[in-house]
């Protein structure tokens, strides 16, 4: 974070106060932690995690990279985000892939998927559906049958002005399926 700059539930604020529409979620990624309960069967699950395929990782942390005028913490792969779990005394991890484009959910859904059937034991995949793409309910039921956990929206990645779109947006999404349930992280 840039100087003077703070986070807030909401995001970045810039010492202005201005939001860029970028958030942030706090993670444990540089220092592994000391754990009094090592050996007992206490579970630690990281709610909120990305990771990109090989095929795009660095062009997507480049890019991430630029937009937040942040360094990333890692390269971006499923491998580096397992490594960085396994030190930092993570037993499980929610992975949030995101479809930036209309076009982009099928290749994004498999490949959550293919991360999911790898390590069933240390990720839960969730879907992601982009709201101008074509065949939303469908890839709703898609990523249903295909065992994932849920469906990521990442408004403030899919061109959207706010991280949440407009309320009537956010409700309209709501309403496509009786399993799509808002959830603030």
């Amino acid at each position: 974070l840039r100087e003077g700059s703070k986070t807030t539930k909401g995001g970045l604020r810039e010492p202005d106060g201005s939001n860029r529409g970028i958030s942030f979620t706090t993670s444990a990624l540089s220092t592994p932690i000391n754990h009094q309960h090592q050996g007992s069967n206490k579970m630690i699950i990281d709610f909120h995690t990305h990771a990109f395929s090989e095929k795009i990782a660095q062009r997507a942390i480049e890019s991430l990279e630029a937009t937040a005028g942040v360094p990333a913490c890692t390269r971006g792969t499923i491998e580096e985000l397992l490594d960085v779990a396994l030190r930092c005394g993570v037993t499980k991890s929610v992975l949030l892939p995101v479809a930036t484009k209309p076009t982009q959910h099928t290749v994004v859904n498999n490949w959550a998927k293919l991360v999911q059937d790898t390590y069933p034991d240390k990720i839960f995949a969730f879907g992601s559906v982009h709201p101008d793409a074509i065949g939303v309910l469908e890839e709703i039921e898609r990523i249903k049958e295909m065992g994932l956990y849920g469906v990521k929206l990442g408004i403030e990645t899919m061109g959207k002005v706010n991280q949440l779109g407009t309320l009537d947006e956010v409700l309209e999404l709501c309403t496509l399926d009786e399993t799509v349930v808002p959830v603030l992280v």
